[in-house]
């Protein structure tokens, strides 16, 4: 059977390198993969990063839409058909990170009830692995990056960390598999981790 693997965290947090290590174990069982991400390559992804990098201007709720929209295309021209065919995908970023970037702030509380909403028909991973970092450690890793997308501020990843508790929180309540990991730990230590919890999965 193959695996819908994601990997999420906040700006800096390790998702890529730990996603291309994960990849390379795979192969080593003779495991077919594909690697992927969101935004995605396909056209309604490029938008997504031109909102991203602060390109052209958005809104909370455009910026829901479009990831929503890229969502969907992403799953039925690359996920799916991968997944069908035998193929373990692994996703660097997912719904998650809509939850966590979209969702709303009101006055009771954090919510993400209309961006659940947009994304209903999302396919639900088989294993989420959320490597949280602090948010000092996440800007000491991304200070170093030529360009930096709208949400790379000191101030945007302290709501996004406390964004990602909760998300993280609410979706193991309801059943997903979601793996916490600290990403402080040596890229090795993250990587035996990870690839210690795929391996259950597939034996």
């Amino acid at each position: 059977m193959s695996l819908f693997i994601v990997l999420e965290g906040l700006d800096g947090a390790g998702t890529t390198t730990q996603t291309q290590l994960l990849s390379k174990n795979l192969k080593t069982l003779s495991q077919q993969v594909h690697i992927t991400c969101e935004p995605s390559t396909g056209e309604i992804g490029k938008l997504a990063r031109r909102y991203l990098s602060g390109e052209l201007t958005s809104t909370p709720d455009l910026m829901a839409l479009v990831f929503a929209a890229d969502r969907i295309d992403h799953i039925s021209s690359e996920v799916a058909p991968k997944l069908d065919s035998g193929v373990n995908v692994i996703s660097d970023r997912y719904v998650h990170s809509s939850l966590v970037y979209q969702g709303e702030d009101l006055n009771d509380g954090f919510s993400t009830t209309w961006v659940e909403s947009l994304n209903a028909r999302a396919r639900v991973a088989d294993i989420t692995f959320f490597i949280h970092v602090p948010v000092a450690v996440s800007l000491q890793r991304i200070d170093t990056r030529a360009a930096k997308d709208i949400y790379e501020s000191e101030e945007q990843l302290k709501m996004m960390e406390k964004r990602y508790a909760h998300v993280m929180k609410a979706l193991a309540s309801r059943g997903d598999n979601i793996i916490t990991i600290d990403g402080t730990q040596t890229i090795s230590a993250i990587e035996e981790i990870i690839f210690s919890e795929v391996q259950k999965l597939i034996s």
